[in-house]
């Protein structure tokens, strides 16, 4: 990263912070808690669950390559699909780097290969989005009763870019 580049945060976002290990496996344990029954011990309650959170849950505990005891599948697709919704990255050159990676990281390895893979596994979520303009000069979001607006008024930037062919 070049470092004369100067991080904004005019919306009042917080920074974001790498989880360590210890919270990724206490995130993961209150997801499994949630999905299984208190009554039986664990290998019963993950036999009695639907697949898809079957999936979830051995996904959460396959390590992305044998030996690699930091990422497992599920941490690796979520870490790679943020930096992906963050950085910008298109579907193609986010599957081209998954099949860097995938070449890259010793034989076995589990990371998928392609934008829409990881698009079906996290679909299992659903946990939906909604796509929020922003001003180009980083200082309003175009949302809740402002919605509706094309320019932002104390900037005077332009909600939508302008063709100057047209």
């Amino acid at each position: 990263m070049d470092p004369t580049y100067t991080n904004w945060f005019h919306h009042g976002e917080r920074l974001i912070s790498n989880v360590d290990t210890t919270n990724k496996m206490k995130i993961f344990n209150l997801f499994e808690a949630a999905h299984t029954n208190e009554e039986h011990n664990k290998e019963v309650c993950e036999e009695n669950l639907d697949d898809d959170i079957s999936r979830l849950v051995k996904d959460a505990k396959t390590p992305l390559y044998l030996g690699n005891e930091k990422y497992t599948n599920l941490s690796s697709i979520v870490t790679l699909y943020k930096f992906k919704t963050i950085s910008g990255w298109s579907n193609n050159s986010f599957t081209e780097l998954l099949n860097i990676l995938h070449d890259m990281l010793p034989e076995g390895n589990v990371i998928p290969t392609s934008t829409i893979c990881i698009g079906k596994f996290l679909k299992t979520f659903d946990l939906g989005y909604q796509k929020i303009h922003a001003c180009v000069n980083d200082c309003y979001l175009f949302r809740n009763d402002k919605k509706e607006l094309d320019s932002y008024p104390k900037c005077g930037s332009l909600r939508w870019k302008v063709d100057k062919q047209t």
